[in-house]
């Protein structure tokens, strides 16, 4: 047998250590039976070596007949490490059914998504990639990602430039690109005037596309015009631009929100949560949910996952919100919540100077009121008729 097959984990070796008696006779008998010694290491009448494990057991007449003691001082290989752990063979087992299970699995689609697509919603592509046969727990090697482009794209046709699908592990994205008409141009648009959205004094304006018709500094109202999209050149030809531009005016603004002096809400007297298993459709429950009829349900999935690789398997956790008598509270605070968010969102690109507020409570209703002055982007698009 090669040397090498000796440290086969599969095949086991052993190394011993023999002294006394006579070390010659020892290995005379052991070439006389084919015993092969492995690094045989002489000193003071003590041999070390190492031999095949089924070996061994031959070694002990061996040693018997040269009057040598024999003892084993380390056993390698996979024989011996199941014996040592045969009280817990379930756990090797498992992880090596385990391990199989995972590359078994990775054979497969578990997870399909789509990417830049607007023109289309998420849901139709993915109805249109499921019934050409891509959906969740289709083999791989059954997937053509060419010429489930080329068939979606016919469907989707006048709505997708390109589409193309994309295969990572057990993860499939569909990539979608947005159909634009060559032959609509936005380069100059259709002819528009800039005229302005609010009253306010006027504070820079400058002209991209067409004329200014306005002078910075001076007053205008809702509906004056700003910049002009109709421009006459020297001999007098009008010609019809979009007018573009950008123009600041300081004016006032005010902002309201109301609120309700007392807000009710429904309360909740208990909450119950079980987890459950979902194996493809199959939902498994590990608990029972108390009877009752009056309850809100919350539900939250979460895919299991071996090695990065997503796993048939999802992790269910529903919980069930039983409701009581209702309770309430103030408005004010909600009054302040709301009237943040909005006084956010409202002057997010405007440089606010000054701005004043004003509590009323009236009739059970709270109203909150900010009149502020503030330097904003002033101008809207009207078109231009040329017939």
């Amino acid at each position: 047998m090669r040397k090498g097959l000796l440290f086969s984990p599969f095949g086991g070796s052993v190394t011993f250590l023999a002294k006394g008696g006579f070390p010659e006779r020892f290995l005379n008998l052991c070439n006389v039976r084919g015993i092969a010694l492995f690094s045989p290491q002489m000193r003071q009448k003590e041999l070390t070596a190492t031999v095949r494990r089924g070996d061994y057991a031959r070694l002990r007449d061996v040693a018997k007949r040269s009057g040598m003691s024999l003892r084993a001082t380390e056993k390698h290989g996979l024989p011996f490490f199941l014996r040592r752990r045969r009280e817990r063979l379930a756990l090797p087992v498992c992880a090596l059914v385990l391990a199989l299970l995972a590359v078994f699995l990775s054979g497969f689609v578990w997870s399909v998504d789509t990417a830049g697509c607007e023109n289309v919603s998420r849901e139709e592509v993915l109805s249109v990639m499921e019934a050409l046969g891509l959906r969740p727990g289709v083999r791989r090697k059954r997937i053509d990602t060419a010429a489930l482009g080329q068939a979606a794209m016919q469907q989707l046709s006048g709505r997708v430039s390109w589409l193309g699908v994309n295969l990572g592990g057990s993860r499939a994205e569909i990539e979608v690109h947005d159909y634009i008409d060559p032959g609509e141009d936005d380069t100059f648009g259709d002819p528009a005037n800039i005229i302005a959205d609010f009253d306010g004094l006027l504070l820079s304006l400058q002209a991209h596309s067409g004329k200014a018709a306005a002078r910075v500094g001076s007053g205008v109202r809702k509906g004056d015009l700003l910049i002009s999209g109709v421009v006459v050149d020297r001999f007098g030809v009008s010609h019809f631009y979009e007018a573009r531009g950008a123009a600041t005016a300081l004016h006032s603004d005010s902002l309201t929100c109301e609120s309700p002096g007392r807000i009710e809400y429904p309360a909740y007297r208990k909450v119950q949560t079980v987890p459950a298993v979902r194996v493809l459709h199959l939902t498994i429950p590990l608990g029972l949910f108390s009877l009752s009829r009056d309850f809100d349900r919350f539900t939250s999935v979460r895919q299991a996952q071996l090695g990065g690789v997503p796993l048939p398997l999802w992790l269910v956790k529903q919980t069930r919100c039983y409701r009581t008598t209702r309770a309430g509270e103030d408005g004010f605070d909600l009054l302040l919540d709301d009237f943040s968010r909005a006084f956010r969102q409202r002057y997010a690109a405007t440089n606010v100077l000054s701005s004043a507020l004003q509590l009323t409570h009236k009739d059970g209703l709270y109203t909150l009121t900010a009149r502020s002055r503030c330097i904003d982007f002033i101008g809207t698009k009207q078109e231009i008729r040329t017939e």
